[in-house]
């Protein structure tokens, strides 16, 4: 497994683990972590890393995909 693969794993997981208690990535509301954080993090598949194991990230993904004024990037 390649080395990025694995670090972009590594951060799955810590995020997945502090998205267990929390709504987003820092305090209850959005802040420019969780926008700066949710393109790499929403298109990590397109780089062979899946989401699956990740249950808390995909419902951050979820949450912020569901602010008012989200416009997606396009896929890869």
């Amino acid at each position: 497994m390649p080395a990025a693969t694995q670090r972009g794993q590594a951060l799955l997981r810590l995020m997945d683990v502090a998205l267990r208690d929390q709504v987003f990535l820092t305090v209850p509301t959005p802040t420019i972590a969780d926008v700066a954080c949710y393109s790499y993090t929403a298109h990590a598949p397109e780089g062979h890393i899946p989401l699956e194991p990740y249950g808390h990230v995909r419902a951050w993904i979820a949450r912020i995909e569901g602010l008012p004024g989200f416009v997606a990037m396009p896929r890869s």
